[in-house]
This record gives C-alpha cells, sequence and structure tokens, in this order.
C-alpha cells in the first residue's frame, strides 16, 4: 500500500483487527467495534481502543500490560511502535486525573478556544450562562431566508457545536439538537442562538465530563502508544485533525503507558464507558 491512499485508513483497520483478534485474543465491544477486550490466561483484562494507528488502552495488571506492548512491538517493529508517559491529550480531548479524589475529567478547552475564535465568540464582553435562553421556545423560521453565506455559517457553528457537546459538553446537546433542526431554514434568530451557544461554550470551556470510580490501584490512568505500520499507511486521525487547524502537535502530544499505574478489575464499566466516550 502506498501512504496516502483513500483507502489506507480501512485497510490498516482490517490488518490491526485482525492482528488483535489472532495474536492476542481481543473481542471487539458490541457497543463499538473499535474498543476490545482482552481477557489473558492469568485471568487478568485489557481494554483496547482503536483509532486509525492510536491505541488507547488499560490493564489490570503489569504483566498483562507488558505482555500486550511486546506483542505490538513484535508485529510492528520497536521503531514503529512509540509512547512512553501517563496521556494528557488524546485526538483533541484533554484528560485530567485527580488522585485524591479518585476521577478522570475528559475536556475539550483547545478545540472550544478555537471555534470560538473562528466565530468571533472569544471577543465577547458578556458571555451566556446557559446553552438556550431559560424561556427559549423553539420556533421555525417564517420570515426572508438568509442569505447562502449565513445559512452556511449557522451550519457550520450547529456542526461544531454539536460535536463539543457530543465529546464533553453532554449539556449542551439538547441545544445543539435543537439548532440542528432549522439547518435548512434558518433564521436570524437562530443565527444569534447558535452564536450564543458557542458563547456558552466558551465560557465553560474547561468543564467536561468527570467519571468517578469507587477503587483504583494506584489512581489508575489512561495509557495511549502510537504504531507506525511497516504498511507506510497514512496518519489519517492526525491528519483530519491538523487540517482543521486545531491541534497541529497532536502526534507529539499523544502520550504512553506508566508500567507503575494500572486500574483494578472492579473499574471496567467506567473504563468501557470512557473508552467508548473517546472513539464516537
Amino acid at each position: 500500500m502506498l501512504y496516502g491512499l483513500p483507502d489506507s485508513g480501512r485497510n490498516f483497520e482490517r490488518y490491526f483487527d485482525r492482528f488483535l483478534r489472532d495474536a492476542c485474543g481481543a473481542v471487539p465491544m458490541v457497543v463499538d467495534r473499535s474498543v476490545y477486550k482482552i481477557l489473558t490466561k492469568n485471568g487478568d483484562v485489557i481494554y483496547c481502543a482503536v483509532f486509525v494507528d492510536d491505541v488507547v488502552f488499560w490493564g489490570t495488571s503489569d504483566s498483562a500490560v507488558s505482555a500486550f506492548r511486546n506483542a505490538i512491538r513484535s508485529e510492528f517493529g520497536e521503531d514503529g511502535f512509540t509512547g512512553g508517559v501517563i496521556a494528557e491529550s488524546i485526538l483533541g480531548l484533554n484528560v485530567k486525573y485527580d488522585d485524591e479524589e479518585l476521577n478522570c475529567t475528559i475536556s475539550m478547552p483547545g478545540y472550544i478556544a478555537a471555534v470560538a475564535e473562528r466565530f468571533g465568540v472569544d471577543q465577547r464582553t458578556t458571555l451566556p450562562n446557559s446553552p438556550l435562553p431559560l424561556n427559549h421556545v423553539d420556533r421555525k423560521h417564517e420570515g426572508a431566508p438568509l442569505t447562502e453565506e449565513k445559512r452556511k455559517l449557522f451550519q457550520q457553528i450547529v456542526g461544531c457545536a454539536g460535536w463539543a457537546s457530543f465529546n464533553a459538553k453532554p449539556e449542551a446537546m439538547v441545544a445543539s439538537s435543537f439548532l440542528a433542526q432549522h439547518c435548512h431554514n434558518p433564521g436570524e434568530e437562530h443565527l444569534k442562538l447558535g452564536h450564543d451557544l458557542i458563547g456558552y461554550l466558551y465560557k465553560t470551556r474547561e468543564h467536561g465530563i468527570r467519571f468517578n470510580v469507587d477503587e483504583f490501584v494506584n489512581a489508575g490512568k489512561m495509557y495511549v502508544d502510537k504504531v507506525d505500520t511497516k504498511l507506510n499507511i497514512a496518519d489519517l486521525g492526525t491528519k483530519a485533525v491538523s487540517n482543521l487547524g486545531l491541534f497541529e502537535d497532536l502526534r507529539d502530544r499523544l502520550t504512553g503507558y506508566n508500567p507503575e499505574c494500572y486500574m483494578s478489575p472492579r473499574v471496567e464499566k467506567a473504563v468501557k464507558r470512557v473508552l467508548c466516550l473517546l472513539l464516537k
């Protein structure tokens, strides 16, 4: 295969899927086929999530994680496998850990700040305290249609707000859904609501989704490794984000596993939820 071919991403997905199943005994989750569960002979569990050539995983013991990493090294070579420290950023999502409260928070301040700057919302002196006005009543636009330029602007706002709300700002999902219903014929009132929604996201950009667990071993954390395949497959995920001009340094910020930290089996359910959220 050649670097950058349109089918490179899909072909590598199949290649890595076969490797995980055959070499590691991985079984894809029902809720997301890019998330795998590996049950070792010793009874340890590894959850592994794949986005093109970015691998996010947890393990319940050092030995299980070490064996998993060695299997990847054996397949792709020492030079084709990178990573090293606990993940602080994964595909545009910031990850913060609180070792005292034993929780993990996922947020998108960088993406939201870039969106606010794109639409000129970051210059506002007053920002709303809620995604929609508390007395908002959703209505169709009955007047003259907006210009094509403004209609496309509204659609772009809705798309950006929807992406942020889906990944890290669930309290804005209803507002994003309401506005999305007007993409075919928005009015000035809808355009203003869209800008206000971006303003709210910008004001609360440091807030995200917090996952609390009842038991950690060494405050279990998220681990990420990078696979640079010998097939020279394009890193489509990194390029897609870079093309938006939001996170050009994504590759350098992707981080990896710290063998001194791992999760206990009792937090598997919480882990699965985080994995599915990250890779939607």
